[in-house]
């Protein structure tokens, strides 16, 4: 008897890409390997085969919001699409407003397989205020109505948190389907590392003063620049990790100057997992200043590696190991509190942290989750 055991893993960014997207798809391509099943990838042009997996690259740009129209090899995407729909178990579509999913849905009827939406969240909505707010809602102009149009072609929607109610879970708000299914987000698994040994962190971990850690890429919208004043107005350490170094990180430079706080603060650019690793275990504490992050995976590692968090309010407030807050003044009034904690009291609450991890985010519970879906 035969049995289909191919299933489509459509994502706009896959590896070697640096973002939430492309690491949740490669996760789940791994899980998929690991349970017996051939994968086809569909994502952009320079990605790569991390394993088993076959990749097909396109070289499309754009999103079809306003001013990034949808641009490249659209027919040939199509094609093979189609042709890889024929004979398989599913198609996952990672994440919407991209050229990947809205190309996809639009053209449904025409793929002769169950169709799956696997969501990270809308983006039309945001809790940005002044200025940028307004930019925000002009470039995703429409977005709402299409999702909307869209939503109603698919088999099911997943998503990652079960929060209907959050400002970015618009479509599982929306979703009129009988199926929708909860999906914790995985994480990247990094191979640990130990930095007692490199210089430049000797001052920094000697000086007696409680250290955080950020991962996060540069951008303003990441807020790192709101950290930064803490540290220098609370006293205490912190390093910054990032993808690359750009103009926001530059301007990141020039405050650390201007602050005088070269000694307590560290900006580090595309370093190894190895460094990251044994920054999550070295550090005291874990900081993340988004106020539009949807489902941040740098707040699951953190429970992975049992480091106590403090956060802006995100889609799982339901989190343990750590404190979420509404707004700047309860953010830093948590900070007050955390750095008054004695080292047994952070390790209470990591500890919580990772006990959440295990049972929600770890690879098997991931791996569950996806067996179980896959039986439905």
């Amino acid at each position: 008897m035969y049995i289909n055991k191919t299933i489509n893993v459509i994502t706009p960014f896959y590896y070697p890409q640096i973002n939430g997207v492309s690491f949740v798809a490669q996760q789940q391509v791994r899980s998929l390997i690991l349970l017996g099943y051939h994968v086809n990838v569909i994502t952009c042009i320079g990605c790569e085969s991390v394993g088993e997996e076959r990749v097909y690259c396109f070289d499309i740009k754009g999103n079809g919001t306003l001013g990034r129209p949808i641009r490249g090899d659209v027919d040939g995407y199509i094609y093979k699409l189609v042709e890889l729909s024929k004979d398989c178990v599913c198609n996952f579509f990672h994440a919407w407003h991209s050229w990947s999913t809205n190309i996809g849905l639009i053209n449904v009827d025409h793929l002769d397989t169950r169709n799956f939406i696997y969501s990270h969240g809308t983006s039309f909505t945001s809790d940005l205020t002044g200025l940028n707010k307004y930019i925000r809602r002009f470039i995703y102009l429409g977005e709402a109505k299409r999702i909307e149009k869209l939503i109603d072609k698919v088999d099911g929607l997943i998503t990652i948190t079960k929060n209907s109610t959050h400002h970015r879970c618009y479509d599982s708000k929306i979703f009129k389907g009988k199926f929708k299914f909860n999906l914790p987000n995985p994480i990247h698994q990094r191979e640990f590392g130990i930095i007692d040994d490199i210089p430049e962190f000797e001052n920094l971990f000697s000086n007696g003063l409680k250290t955080a850690f950020c991962i996060s890429n540069y951008q303003r919208i990441k807020n790192q620049e709101f950290l930064l004043k803490l540290a220098y107005k609370l006293k205490f350490n912190i390093v910054f990790v990032g993808s690359e170094g750009n103009s926001y990180h530059e301007y990141l430079e020039k405050l650390i100057a201007k602050y005088g706080v070269e000694n307590r603060v560290k900006l580090l650019v595309n370093v190894s997992d190895f460094v990251v690793s044994g920054l999550f275990k070295k550090c005291d504490f874990f900081l993340f200043a988004s106020k539009n992050d949807f489902s941040p995976l740098t707040l699951i590692e953190a429970n992975h590696f049992s480091l106590p968090f403090i956060s802006f309010k995100t889609a799982e407030f339901d989190r343990k190991g750590g404190w979420f807050a509404d707004n700047e003044e309860c953010y830093e009034e948590l900070l007050v509190k955390l750095l008054s904690l004695n080292k047994k009291e952070l390790e209470s609450i990591g500890n919580d942290g990772r006990i959440y991890y295990d049972d929600n985010n770890s690879c098997d519970a991931y791996m569950a989750n996806i067996r179980n879906f896959l039986s439905l």
